[in-house]
């Protein structure tokens, strides 16, 4: 604000604008460390005197008033979030338990052997789906290609049991109203 004010009174006087480059550069050379340069062009015989700044890392603009944005190439794995202060950057990781590193690139042992399982468990579930899509179809090939029934014995096997089980249970109904009706004649 102060440097603005005298910039602006030097120039209301009326001194040459080498002097007011000259003070401009003086005092952004000395805020952020910024090398100024003069250029000097001749237009229709008018020499115009501008000046040029090399600002250094972290600054930008005309006259490296403006702090740049130092994660613009930065790029921080997985998900990590890259936060710039103070002339400087870091990544901030998604968890610090389960990542680290200046990019956040490493994984901690925690994590390796959680996704380890994963896969194992996911090789697993793959190959016991296989199995059985396997065994599904080899059934349907022998009973409807070679018109072989691996199950037809089990089967009839589990219809005998059925009825016999269903013959001891009528058997008991029969049993159970016979007694029932010769009880009550008995009484009588």
């Amino acid at each position: 604000m102060i440097v603005n004010m005298i910039i602006e009174y030097v120039q209301d006087i009326h001194v040459g604008k080498i002097i007011v480059f000259l003070f401009k550069s003086i005092l952004y050379l000395l805020r952020n460390n910024g090398t100024c340069t003069e250029i000097n062009t001749t237009i229709s015989g008018d020499i115009e005197t501008s000046y040029s700044c090399q600002c250094i890392y972290g600054y930008d603009g005309t006259n490296c008033e403006l702090v740049s944005d130092l994660c613009g190439n930065i790029t921080c794995e997985y998900d990590g979030v890259c936060i710039s202060s103070y002339l400087m950057w870091s990544c901030q990781c998604l968890d610090s338990s389960l990542y680290s590193g200046i990019y956040c690139q490493d994984k901690s042992s925690a994590l390796i052997t959680k996704q380890i399982l994963c896969r194992s468990f996911a090789i697993a579930a793959i190959i016991a789906l296989c199995c059985v899509f396997a065994f599904v179809f080899t059934m349907d090939i022998l009973k409807y290609v070679f018109k072989i029934d691996p199950v037809d014995r089990e089967r009839h096997r589990l219809r005998m049991e059925q009825e016999k089980k269903e013959q001891k249970k009528f058997r008991k109904k029969i049993k159970k109203k016979t007694q029932i009706i010769i009880t009550r004649f008995s009484t009588v």
